[in-house]
Parts: structure tokens; sequence; C-alpha cells
């Protein structure tokens, strides 16, 4: 980066609650989260807030002889098993989703990740949005908040290493994570059954047909669900990464240096996120940023 803008950063790692209580306090620079403010928090605190990176949720199961793709699942099928209905992998309901595909007489062990900060609430938190999503009853059984009464069975995790390491030796186990961890970890992800009623694989390619689905142009404020949106291809569990930073910061100098950095980062740079299995922001969003940051879109 310094090679690019003449400009470096540090970076600490934190929950996305403290990002912003450092951010609304002015201790830091600017901060990224995956858990957008509202926006009459963002003009009460004089923050300005866009879009950076699009990242998918991926499901994973440690179920022998299972391999990548093979086998498929919907949001009804994951509300039985993470609300505890379905407890075999070969039960009728998950058997007649995967016809051809053996599966066998064994217990389905859930993990979840809900400690309340960091990437664990956001992509708990992601996960549950999909269960309302596609599941009426949902939140009627468990509530609309993420808590312990969500889960009816299976395990928590404390950390996504935790979990990660878990679903490795684990038989019988599924869990979710980052695409980028699933795919490093060579873990058996699974097939989700979009809104368009396709059997999709988490990839760049559903992704970014996710991020497409969105008319970018038509959101005001940059904030837009990622949850089982509709179209041909369309991932249905995606997480948004966005950055925040003061409209009138405190060191003028390092304003400039961050905004040359984060033009940088949703421009020419954008295209290194892909190494983290994630997308850039599409055209229309690097328009607005741009006029948040008073750069020149390239």
């Amino acid at each position: 980066m310094p090679k690019a803008t003449g400009v470096s950063a540090s970076f600490a790692v934190m929950g996305s609650g403290t990002a912003h209580t450092r951010i609304l306090s002015g201790d830091i620079d600017f901060a990224t989260t995956e858990i957008a403010l509202p926006d009459e928090q963002l003009a009460n605190s004089n923050l300005a807030q866009f879009p950076i990176a699009f990242g998918a949720l991926a499901c994973v199961v440690n179920i022998p002889g299972i391999a990548a793709n093979r086998l498929r699942l919907n949001g009804a099928l994951l509300a039985g098993i993470y609300g505890g209905t379905i407890a075999k992998w070969n039960d009728p309901k998950i058997v007649a989703a995967n016809a051809g595909l053996a599966l066998p007489d064994l217990d389905i062990r859930p993990l979840r990740l809900d400690l309340p900060d960091g990437s664990v609430f956001s992509t708990t938190a992601a996960f549950t949005q999909y269960l309302l999503a596609t599941n009426p009853d949902w939140q009627a059984k468990f509530g609309d908040s993420i808590g312990k009464r969500r889960w009816a069975v299976g395990s928590m995790a404390g950390t996504a290493d935790a979990l990660a390491e878990t679903v490795k030796v684990l038989p019988g186990s599924i869990g979710y994570m980052a695409l980028g961890s699933a795919l490093s970890g060579n873990f058996a992800t699974v097939l989700l059954t979009n809104k368009a009623g396709e059997p999709v694989a988490a990839d760049l390619a559903s992704l970014n047909a996710a991020v497409e689905a969105v008319n970018w142009a038509q959101v005001p404020n940059m904030v837009a669900s990622m949850i089982d949106l509709p179209g041909h291809g369309v991932w249905p569990l995606v997480l948004t990464t966005y950055v925040l930073m003061s409209r009138a910061p405190k060191n003028t100098a390092h304003s400039t240096s961050l905004r040359s950095f984060l033009d940088f980062a949703t421009g020419g740079g954008a295209n290194n996120i892909t190494l983290s299995s994630a997308v850039p922001v599409p055209p229309a969003i690097r328009r607005k940023a741009a006029a948040l940051l008073g750069t020149n879109p390239s």
C-alpha cells in the first residue's frame, strides 16, 4: 500500500462494539465493521459510512464420505437442524433434498457462535437473519434477537477458530464460517438453495451475483440487506464490511492520508480483496464513497 499511495496504515483487531465506541470517541482514524450504524447515529456523531467489501458466509459439515458441494440444504432444513426437529443426517427431509447421495445414520452436531461482539456476533447475526428470512415460524419460536433461546440444540464455540477446529474433528458436525476460512481449511462446504430455487455453491461467482442483485444507485445510505436476495446464481448469505470515519477528524494530516488510503482500497487496490475470497464494491458504491472522501473515482 505505501508503494501505491505513499500511505501506510496500522490495524488493531477488535470487536465491532469496541470499534464503534472508539470511532465515536475519536480515538481512531477509521474503523471497519460488519454492523452498520443507523443514519441517525451517523448524523449525530458526524460520521461517514460506506461498504468496502462483501464476503460470503458458508455452511460446512463433517460427514464421512461427503465431499465439498455435494450436500444440498435450504433454510427450512437448517431451521430444522438448529431448531432440533432434524437430528440425523439420513432424516427423510434431508434425503429428499439429496437424491442419489448416500447419507449416513449419523447424529447431527450443530455448532454455533453467539458471543456478543466482533465477527463472532456478525456471522451469527447473518445466519440468524437467514433463518428468520426463510422460515416464517422461526421468530415466533425463538424471537428476533440473538440469544441463547434462539438455539434449541447444539454446542457453542467461543471463537471462529474453535468452531473450525471442532468441525474438523467431530463427525456429524455442521457450522458456519467465512468463505475464505472454509476454502483455506479445505472444509466440506454445503450447497444452499437460494430464493430462486437454485442450489448454489459459496464462491466468488455467487457472491458477486448477490452484490449485483442490489440496485446500489437506489440505496441512499449504502446499507442494504444481503440475506436471501432474489436472482439467478445468488448466494443467500452475505456479510458486508463497512468503513466508518469522522467527517470532521481531529487530526487533519491523518485525514488526508486516510482519504488517500481508502480511495485506493475502494478503487485501484480493490482487486486484492478477492485474495480473501471477498468481492470489492461495485461502481455505484465506488462513486458514492468517492463523494464522501472528496476524491475522484477512477
